[in-house]
């Protein structure tokens, strides 16, 4: 019987060392941008992403961790596991990340997976990097600054994202 992705979501969690946190916008931001970071960089979370207006989002996501977030520290998490290699290079994008220059909570995770998500999967199809940003700062002006996202795009290329 395979394991119910609110215990994969919580094990993952535990492993990357992110508390379940729901208790404001910018801790929930948060976590909606390690777990699509992490999908796509191969952790098997079982979670759907769409477009929102702080780039991708998943309501279900949402919606689980809500339901999970009372019952933290009370559920067993020993029999779910990880591809071992997925998770490093998660627990290493998050510990780049923690050394870029400081900004709001959140700023970088919501950069690096907006850009992602706009490059791969918006339509029109995205031609190059520079198209991408160009969409990203149209569609959430003043938000990111044009240096930040040419760095974010060079994070991806280096975690194999783009």
């Amino acid at each position: 019987m395979p394991v119910d992705r609110r215990l994969r979501l919580l094990r993952f969690l535990d492993i990357v060392k992110k508390p379940l946190d729901m208790s404001t916008f910018d801790k929930r931001l948060i976590l909606q941008k390690i777990v699509y970071l992490s999908q796509e960089m191969d952790v098997q979370l079982g979670y759907g992403y769409g477009w929102y207006s702080h780039g991708p989002y998943s309501p279900d996501l949402t919606k689980n961790a809500f339901e999970l977030s009372n019952l933290v520290g009370s559920i067993p998490l020993s029999d779910v596991s990880f591809e071992k290699s997925a998770i490093g290079g998660m627990k290493k994008l998050l510990a780049e990340v923690d050394q870029l220059p400081e900004r709001e909570e959140g700023y970088w995770l919501e950069l690096l997976s907006s850009l992602h998500f706009i490059f791969k999967y918006a339509h029109p199809k995205i031609s190059s990097e520079t198209e991408a940003i160009d969409r990203l700062t149209k569609s959430k002006p003043g938000k990111f600054d044009d240096e930040d996202a040419k760095q974010g795009f060079k994070i991806l290329h280096k975690y194999k994202l783009v």
